[in-house]
């Protein structure tokens, strides 16, 4: 009885801190992050969908939202997390400063998510 409780408190308690992070510091960083993906592969700016705040909720939300037992897939959050990353860094090299090339470094970092 009490283990039963306990666990489901718990899972409820990591739920709520996962939406909680989410609504207060990046609501971009809610569901798979697969439409606003396609979104910017269509070429639709959209910088606070990859930005390092989003990516920085993103990570943590979605570990809680796996560890509250919450039925999630892995294919659409990677693919967002994946082109988080791809921004990051293509802030860092210089050949991806031109839009053409940052959306192929995006396609191959949704490909590299699935």
């Amino acid at each position: 009885g009490t283990a039963f409780f306990a666990n489901v408190g718990l899972g409820t308690l990591m739920a709520f801190c996962s939406a909680l992070l989410v609504f207060l510091f990046a609501r971009a960083a809610s569901g798979s992050g697969i439409p606003e993906v396609k979104t910017i592969l269509n070429g639709f700016v959209m910088p606070d969908v990859v930005s390092l705040r989003t990516l920085l909720v993103k990570i943590p939300g979605l570990a809680l939202s796996v560890a509250a037992g919450m039925s999630l897939g892995k294919e659409g959050p990677l693919v967002h997390v994946a082109v988080c990353w791809a921004q990051l860094f293509s802030g860092i090299f210089p050949q991806f400063s031109n839009e053409a090339k940052r959306r192929e470094l995006f396609s191959a970092a949704a490909a590299a998510g699935v």
